[in-house]
């Protein structure tokens, strides 16, 4: 985890993000993101660490659909609270 300020953008932090996990868990292949994820941030993971970056998006608004992998985080989640 990291924590910044506001005036941060997302992509932009996960840098600091995904350089922890690196240094942390060195065995990681493929790092799940969100839609907000996207650009430069791909390129950077896989050519500095080797990291295969997949975005998951959401293709529709208001319908319910499970997307994969991200049932995983969100029961992660609701472990923890």
């Amino acid at each position: 985890m990291v924590v910044h300020s506001a005036g941060i953008q997302d992509r932009v932090a996960a840098r600091a993000v995904l350089m922890r996990l690196f240094c942390r868990f060195d065995t990681i292949a493929k790092v799940f993101v969100d839609g907000g994820y996207t650009g430069k941030l791909i390129g950077w993971a896989k050519d500095m660490f080797g990291y295969d970056v997949e975005v998951v998006k959401r293709n529709q608004l208001h319908t319910f659909k499970v997307l994969p992998k991200r049932w995983i985080v969100e029961r992660t989640f609701a472990w923890l609270n």
